[in-house]
């Protein structure tokens, strides 16, 4: 199974949040002509494992960093994400790793620059 933003469950952060992050990956290229976005798997105060899209970030977070994110609005435009693949060891297919299909809850918010 490939990973399919088209599944992803998108909500509104209503306020700024603390979240401690699970795994970060940075945005492939800064925008331009295509518009790219930073993806990262986070731990909320409340105990959610939310992911969380940035338009344009390139930086770099560690997991178990805390910070905060604020509020922003999925764009109307197309976004592409960056992914991580694992090679199957019994069938050789490249897949998608677990925690990439699993957490659906997805938001759009800045993280610290």
């Amino acid at each position: 199974m490939n990973i399919n933003p088209d599944n992803w469950e998108y909500f509104d952060l209503e306020k700024v949040i603390s979240v401690k992050i699970i795994r970060h990956l940075p945005s492939p290229a800064l925008c331009g002509n295509f518009a790219f976005a930073s993806v990262t798997i986070v731990k909320t105060n409340d105990g959610d494992t939310i992911r969380i899209l940035d338009l344009c970030n390139v930086l770099d977070y560690k997991k178990n960093d805390t910070i905060k994110v604020l509020p922003q609005k999925k764009p109307a435009f197309s976004v592409m994400f960056p992914y991580i693949k694992i090679q199957n060891p019994t069938t050789n297919e490249l897949e998608t790793v677990n925690l990439d299909k699993r957490i659906l809850k997805t938001a759009y918010g800045l993280l610290p620059r």
